[in-house]
């Protein structure tokens, strides 16, 4: 909800003159309100329509407040709701509160609740814009963190590739590691690179086509491109081609010896703007490849391109070393300055920066293709973004033969902007003398990215640090006022429960500090589990029975293998998930503890599991349970208190200890915690 939304009240009080006055306060500053005169007109009313903030009556015919808020949270999410009590009866506030209204007022004889109103709502409507911007950020701090580890993993794996590609220069071998690096890439059963001489393409590799009896087919295999729809497609387009389906798609031409090819996957190999060849994957499996696996393929594909060129040359060269020495040095080093950032967008120019040539990691960065941008100044990706200050340096710098190094800003074809880190150096031919300049760039948005990730976690601390520190001012000030005496020890109650609240934020965020040392785990001995269990019963049996909950303790099995490790950090561990049970078990349940092992993965196990006859977590915020200042809505809605962090050290101390905790749990069935302790004796 943004502030901006205009805000419609749903108000139920069965006073209708005191309900005429709410509705005027309201609209007054600034809100729509509709009246409704009982709990079931406004349940009714609330159904049809859509409402931002509800407001009940606590005593009203047919459905008081309480069981109108029951109804409401029976239906769906509470929307934001407000109670409205009797003078002195805050009791019953209490329990709205527990049921999950987010605030509540208290009627005077003179009236003054109605000057509070708006505060409240506009302070209910701020708590619930708070916990938006925190699940929007959680939601996209996970999405960079997933992409950062995708892109991280694949970029490594290209930059290998690439090494080994280029560090080839024997024609035979250069095409033989092309098929071998394709194959870590995008696993294949079949697959064959075949080279352009005119308008035929011929096989000149190929791997995987003996297990279907293809093999002598494929090896003679010189097919003209007129006879082929689909590879003449590729080849003009110069763009990539996905099959899923043989038999489905009109244009594929079937050989004697193919039909088991049900799909495929075609990538044109480009130098520049000219077609080398095809690298295709042929699968008898429908839809076995899909657009990541091209998206995967296409920067082998352009380093393919220069290795098969390079090796090419190379080989031409040794036949003509003396009669073209001076041709090879100039090819050498274009080659060499292509080769160096074959990962990153490539673009020469001369020297009046105009664009001469740009690779295809170029296009696919910018969008802009070879041809489109030929002729044009370099200064039209990223001129806009530059102050005269980097101008003038990069100048300065070419000017003493330099290279110039930085981050800006470029943008690409269709208008949107990425980050850029940007290297511009000399480019001499073979007599020294300058001839242009090279750019290479990359793409850095996913870097910074992560660093305002950073700064949104940093700013979830402060905020978890400024509210207890704003209720302790609050409360105090009100102390030093001393307008109601008789609530002084009230207030000294909010400063000491803020104040733990405070001290408790702060222990928990110096324990994160101490697990991501890694040294919190000190100590390193045989573990004695039965006393971890029985310790962590007794310490919370006075608060369990205090709650009407029953907390038990479950005999250990017999033979237990020996586990080890640090003792203190795994009853703390143990001592929040028992906690955490008993603060979201109502009334009645029961939270036991036990001792067991399993075997995975050919390993054997200590589990120590709490469970509790709680509400449950649903499979989304299961996902989501251990990561740090992640609270759930139960506790968001029910003002549960609490860091977020309690359950990240649990997950934090199980890592250190080479283990892991994990949840199991449905909505209204409990939940099942478990501590996964890694045993000295082998599985079966």
């Amino acid at each position: 909800m943004s502030k901006s939304e205009p805000i419609h009240v749903l108000c139920m009080e069965d006073d209708s003159g005191l309900a005429r006055l709410i509705q005027k306060k309201l609209e007054r500053a600034g809100y729509s309100a509709d009246l409704a005169r009982d709990g079931e007109e406004g349940l009714a009313m609330y159904a049809a329509g859509s409402y931002s903030v509800v407001v009940a009556d606590h005593v009203m015919p047919i459905y008081d407040g309480l069981e109108v808020i029951r109804t409401l949270a029976s239906r769906g999410p509470l929307p934001p709701t407000i109670m409205i009590t009797g003078s002195g009866d805050e009791q019953i506030a209490v329990e709205a509160m527990k049921l999950g209204a987010r605030d509540y007022i208290v009627k005077d004889t003179e009236g003054r609740f109605l000057e509070l109103l708006p505060a409240v709502i506009e302070r209910v409507l701020q708590q619930r814009r708070l916990a938006e911007e925190k699940q929007r950020a959680e939601e996209e701090r996970e999405r960079l963190l997933v992409a950062e580890r995708e892109q991280r993993l694949l970029a490594e794996t290209l930059r290998e590739v690439t090494l080994a590609l280029t560090s080839q220069t024997s024609h035979a071998v250069v095409l033989d590691e092309i098929l071998r690096q394709v194959q870590r890439l995008v696993p294949y059963g079949a697959a064959n690179i075949a080279l352009l001489e005119g308008d035929t393409l011929h096989v000149a590799r190929w791997q995987g086509y003996s297990a279907f009896g293809s093999q002598e087919l494929i090896a003679s295999l010189a097919q003209p491109l007129t006879d082929f729809p689909l590879d003449e497609e590729v080849v003009r387009s110069q763009s990539p081609l996905v099959v899923p389906d043989t038999q489905q798609e009109p244009r594929w031409v079937t050989l004697d010896g193919t039909a088991w090819i049900r799909s495929c996957l075609a990538v044109p190999i480009c130098l520049r703007d000219r077609v080398l060849g095809l690298l295709r994957l042929d699968s008898n499996v429908p839809g076995e490849f899909s657009a990541e696996d091209v998206k995967r393929l296409q920067p082998l594909a352009n380093a393919a391109a220069i290795a098969i060129e390079n090796s090419r040359l190379v080989e031409d060269l040794e036949k003509e070393v003396v009669a073209r020495m001076v041709d090879v040095v100039a090819e050498q080093e274009k080659s060499a300055t292509i080769l160096r950032s074959v990962g990153d967008a490539i673009c020469m120019s001369d020297l009046e920066m105009r664009i001469q040539y740009v690779n295809a990691a170029f296009t696919t960065l910018t969008g802009y293709p070879t041809e489109e941008v030929i002729g044009w100044d370099i200064g039209f990706l990223f001129g806009e973004a530059m102050t005269d200050q980097e101008r003038q340096s990069i100048q300065s710098v070419l000017a003493e033969d330099g290279v110039w190094q930085g981050e800006t800003t470029g943008r690409r074809k269709d208008g949107r902007t990425y980050d850029a880190a940007l290297t511009i150096a000399p480019m001499r031919d073979a007599q020294s003398q300058l001839v242009g300049y090279v750019s290479s760039h990359h793409d850095i948005s996913h870097r910074k990215g992560l660093n305002r990730a950073r700064n949104r976690f940093i700013t979830n601390i402060s905020h978890q640090l400024r509210t207890p520190v704003t209720t302790i001012k609050l409360n105090a000030y009100l102390l030093r006022k001393g307008d109601l005496p008789n609530k002084a020890d009230y207030y000294l109650q909010i400063v000491d429960d803020e104040t733990a609240r405070l001290i408790h934020l702060i222990q928990d965020i110096l324990e994160i500090a101490t697990l991501d040392s890694g040294q919190a785990v000190t100590g390193w001995e045989s573990l004695s589990l039965r006393d971890v269990i029985q310790n962590a019963v007794t310490y919370y049996q006075g608060q369990a029975e205090a709650a009407g909950l029953t907390l038990v303790a479950m005999s250990l099995p017999p033979d237990l293998p020996v586990v080890k490790g640090d003792q203190a950090r795994l009853a703390q561990a143990l001592r929040e998930l028992v906690e955490n049970a008993l603060t979201f078990t109502p009334a009645g349940g029961q939270v036991t503890a036990e001792v067991g092992t399993v075997e995975n993965e050919g390993r054997l196990w200590v589990t120590i599991t709490v469970r509790d006859t709680g509400p449950g977590i649903s499979a989304e915020e299961q996902e989501r349970i251990f990561d740090r200042f992640y609270r759930g809505s139960l506790a968001e809605s029910g003002h549960i208190p609490g860091t977020g962090l309690g359950l990240s050290i649990v997950q934090e101390i199980m890592h250190a200890h080479g283990g892991r905790a994990t949840v199991e749990s449905k909505v209204g069935e409990g939940s099942i915690f478990k501590l996964w302790l890694l045993s000295d004796e082998p599985g079966t």
